[in-house]
């Protein structure tokens, strides 16, 4: 009886096992990331002159669901010594999205240090359809970038002088 039982209970588990597997190779990965979604960071402090260069890039994400696209480093220079910057992704159509960045004076306004000339520097992380087409992105309208799709390729390049 107690052979039976043994039996039994690795008759279980082996089949609990073995089901396990079958869903997971059924059932696609999901990486869990929201299409489209985005996320920005800010941070302004003073112009020094060795800030970093800007750069933007692409890469595939989770099992191809969908195209991470990346705007890094990206630097301005202002007056308002408390500057907020706020994002936006919107879908323009047949494949073509834009990422607005806009800008704002937050309360309490502070006078910056007489040696200080504001700067902000922004990143931006894009989760798009893999099979978009092109990014733009904009800060206050102005467009300071456009990413176009690589394929399924890798691609990253410093933004010129102009911006773009």
């Amino acid at each position: 009886m107690d052979s039976r039982i043994a039996v039994l209970l690795v008759g279980l588990v082996v089949g609990a096992l073995a089901g396990g597997l079958a869903v997971g190779l059924v059932q696609p990965t999901q990486s869990g990331v929201s299409v489209p979604s985005m996320t920005t960071t800010a941070a302004t402090g003073c112009l020094a002159g060795d800030e970093p260069r800007a750069w933007v890039g692409q890469a595939g994400g989770g099992a191809g669901e969908y195209r991470a696209v990346y705007l890094e480093n990206y630097s301005f220079s202002h007056d308002d010594p408390n500057l907020a910057v706020r994002g936006d992704i919107t879908e323009a159509g047949d494949g073509r999205w834009e990422l607005a960045l806009t800008t704002e004076s937050e309360t309490p306004t502070k006078a910056p240090a007489e040696d200080c000339q504001p700067r902000t520097t922004v990143s931006a992380s894009v989760a798009l359809p893999s099979e978009f087409e092109t990014l733009r992105v904009t800060l206050d309208g102005e467009v300071i970038a456009v990413i176009e799709h690589s394929g399924n390729s890798p691609a990253f390049r410093y933004l010129n002088e102009s911006g773009n």
